[in-house]
């Protein structure tokens, strides 16, 4: 499916998108860039796929695609910020549950400006045919004096992780945070779990990382 969207005249890849279900516009920024196809099993018995479109102008974006009267169709769309080093990037990975798989987005900005970026890592399912989001927190934080509501000197970056829970086929999301603020740097851990009840990843407390 992706070598077929990205064959042939740029009007014909445009009328393919527009054909599934995505703006005219959208489709015509999208036409030229590095559209990515993927499949993504979910817990429901039609076949979905994410059309995922990297950076173009200042969002990338993502579209749910379903099987529907033998074609797909567009059914949910999201587009998250690219400021400032469009590195908006997604993943499809089973995390707390085998039978499907859920939506993970990294360094979509939340927040940019004189001196300040913010960009966050997400996580979605899909449900009924449409995103729904599951976790949404800091991945990137940069700001300088500059920056009013933000006058320190802080650099923060988290990695993010799947991990395994002992005695079940779920897992767990670690995050790694580095952080340096005015010059003093800290390292610091912590675990994201399914919460059933709140329909979402819930955090525990952050725990220092010290070398041995």
């Amino acid at each position: 499916m992706t070598d077929w969207l990205r064959s042939g005249e740029e009007s014909q890849i445009v009328e393919r998108l527009v054909t599934f279900g995505v703006g005219r516009q959208d489709a015509e920024y999208a036409s030229s860039e590095d559209m990515e196809w993927l499949r993504i099993q979910t817990s429901h018995q039609a076949k979905h796929a994410l059309l995922f479109v990297p950076c173009t102008l200042d969002y990338a974006q993502v579209y749910v695609m379903a099987w529907q009267n033998t074609s797909w169709h567009v059914t949910d769309h999201a587009n998250f910020g690219c400021h400032y080093d469009e590195s908006v990037a997604l993943d499809i990975k089973h995390i707390r549950n085998r039978r499907f798989e859920e939506v993970q987005v990294h360094h979509a900005c939340e927040g940019h400006g004189t001196g300040f970026l913010q960009q966050d890592f997400k996580v979605f399912a899909i449900e009924n045919s449409k995103l729904r989001l599951e976790l949404d927190t800091e991945e990137v934080v940069n700001s300088s004096p500059t920056a009013v509501d933000h006058p320190h000197n802080l650099q923060q970056t988290s990695v993010f992780v799947l991990i395994p829970l002992g005695g079940s086929s779920s897992r767990a999301i670690e995050e790694t945070r580095s952080r340096d603020l005015n010059g003093k740097l800290s390292m610091q851990r912590r675990f994201f779990r399914w919460n059933a009840d709140k329909g979402r990843y819930t955090p525990g407390r952050f725990s220092p990382v010290e070398a041995p």
